[in-house]
């Protein structure tokens, strides 16, 4: 019984990774693949280092000046590194099944600017290594699943309190190496199952009510680094 039970366990894991293949092939087949990126299924990790198979857009260092257009609604990468896009219109709408987003190394100013609507599937987003100023109120709360986001080397200097509200999912965050003075524990509020924070390299002079009352998980307090 317990062997036959194993043999349908290997036959189910099978057909699911046939049918990912099977997806992935009509993905790169039927659908143009933008100009110079490259469109193909790769592994990808969970942020709990699960491994899965990723149906992946790569555009990296190409020195576009916007996303793509046309971009199927099976794609579950974008990698977009290294390139000069400053601003997003609707070219990230239709992705209802992105779980990985890369926009670091861009020229984004303004967090508003990235398109963020409508992104329930999004686990990961790198936006590090841009150019932008400030985390306004409510800009991120549509990334209700997101659990990494990478928003080191910018030029951060203001958080609103509500900025990281809907980010009760964010287990990473990554803060280092921004222009931020003072650290406001409210912050936080939304972010219950944060376990690493990383927020050094910043000119901080003060800290404005306790931050490490908030979680019981933390399991990084002491990378902020100016301690």
């Amino acid at each position: 019984m317990a062997r036959r039970r194993l043999d349908c366990l290997l036959l189910g894991q099978a057909f699911s990774g046939l049918i990912l293949v099977s997806l992935g092939l009509s993905f790169v087949q039927s659908n143009e693949c933008p100009q110079l990126c490259v469109c193909e299924i790769r592994p990808w990790f969970t942020p709990q280092s699960t491994y899965r198979e990723a149906i992946t857009v790569d555009c990296n260092d190409l020195r576009l000046t916007r996303i793509p257009a046309n971009l199927s609604s099976d794609t579950q990468v974008i990698l977009l590194q290294s390139n000069y896009i400053g601003r997003t219109n609707d070219e990230l709408e239709q992705l209802y099944n992105l779980t990985e987003l890369d926009l670091s190394q861009n020229n984004f100013s303004n967090i508003r600017d990235v398109g963020l609507n409508n992104m329930s599937q999004l686990t990961t987003l790198h936006l590090e290594e841009n150019q932008i100023t400030e985390m306004p109120d409510y800009s991120l709360q549509d990334l209700s699943n997101l659990q990494e986001l990478y928003i080191n080397h910018n030029q951060i200097n203001t958080i609103s309190a509500n900025a990281l509200f809907g980010l009760h999912n964010l287990l990473r965050l990554h803060l280092n190496s921004n222009k931020l003075t003072t650290i406001n524990g409210q912050w936080f509020e939304s972010t219950p199952n944060l376990e690493i924070l990383m927020i050094g390299e910043n000119p901080v002079v003060g800290i404005m009510t306790s931050i490490s009352s908030h979680w019981a998980t933390l399991e990084a307090w002491f990378w902020l680094g100016w301690i």
